[in-house]
C-alpha cells in the first residue's frame, strides 16, 4: 500500500496484491484468451486492487505517482487491474500508462462489466 499527503492529511491510495496460486481473480473472465494466461504461481501477477485521489487533487499527477510507486520495483512479471468499462477517464489514464486490455470480466454473476488491463513489469534481477 502506498498513500499520499499533502500537509499531512491523506489525499490518496493505491493497494493490490500478488495473485496466489489457483487465484480466483480471472474467474468470470468473458473473452478467450491464451492457453496459460490465467495461470497463477504465487508470484506471477500483481493485483492493483484500489487506486483513488480525493477530487480536488484529481488531475495533477498524484495517481500516476501513486500508480509508479505501487508498482516500481515490483518481482512480478505483470500486474493486472479491472476498471469500468464506463470509466473513460480511467481508461485513457491507464491506457497512458502502458496498460493494455486483455479481455472483459464479470467478476461475479450481478457485477457489472469490467475491463481487465495487463502492464508488463520489469524483473528486478
Amino acid at each position: 500500500m502506498v498513500a499520499a499527503f499533502a500537509d499531512g492529511t491523506a489525499i490518496g491510495l493505491a493497494f493490490g496484491y500478488a495473485l496466489p496460486a489457483n487465484a480466483r481473480w480471472w474467474q468470470g473472465l468473458t473473452t478467450p484468451v491464451d492457453k496459460g494466461f490465467t495461470d497463477e504461481n504465487g508470484c506471477r501477477t500483481f493485483a492493483l486492487n484500489e487506486l483513488m485521489v480525493v477530487p480536488e487533487w484529481q488531475g495533477k499527477g498524484v495517481a500516476h505517482a501513486l500508480h509508479d510507486d505501487l508498482l516500481g520495483g515490483r518481482p512480478e512479471e505483470r500486474a493486472t487491474l479491472l476498471v469500468r468499462e464506463d470509466n473513460d477517464a480511467a481508461q485513457n489514464a491507464y491506457t497512458r500508462w502502458g496498460w493494455r486490455k486483455i479481455g472483459k470480466l464479470q467478476p461475479y454473476p450481478d457485477a457489472p462489466n469490467f475491463d481487465a488491463m495487463i502492464l508488463p513489469l520489469r524483473v528486478e534481477s
